[in-house]
Order: structure tokens, then sequence, then C-alpha cells
């Protein structure tokens, strides 16, 4: 099992989605920790929900209104407990 994590920069922009992607699949991470992405919540759920359909995650924007973490794991590698979400 792979794991990683990037403090990305830019994550508001479509853009950069495509710089995680590549991440991702070119090192076959299994789970990834997204650090400050400061995206808003309709950016993530873009994000989410254009690249990572099939994997799992958990988005603490709620907590926090900027800055926030985002664990994603694909649920057929990994299987991931979150045992608290704040900010």
């Amino acid at each position: 099992m792979i794991v990683a994590t990037w403090n990305v920069r830019g994550m508001q922009q479509p853009s950069r989605h495509a710089a995680v992607v590549d991440i991702i699949i070119s090192n076959r991470v299994d789970v990834m920790g997204l650090l400050e992405t400061k995206m808003v919540t309709k950016n993530c759920d873009f994000f989410l929900r254009n690249y990572f359909l099939d994997w799992k995650s958990v988005n603490n924007s709620h907590a926090i209104r900027r800055g926030h973490m985002l664990p994603l794991w694909n649920p057929a590698k990994a299987d991931v407990e979150i045992i608290k979400v704040e900010a």
C-alpha cells in the first residue's frame, strides 16, 4: 500500500486537479492526504466527483473555513477509519 501527503497549492483551480490526479496515478497511491487545500465545498465536490468517484474521502470544510485537510483513499486497496474530525 502506498500512502502520500501533499501540502498542495492552487486546488481552487481545476487545472491543478490534473496534477494531483497525475501524482496519484503515476505513483499508484492508495491513500492520499491533501493538506491545506483551501478549496471551497463546491470545488472539492467537483474534484471528487470528476476524478475519484470510486474512492472514499472525508472533508472537514464544515469544521474550518479555509485550509482544510482532504484524506482520500481507494477502498479496494485500503480500509481507512477516520477517528475524529475537528478544526
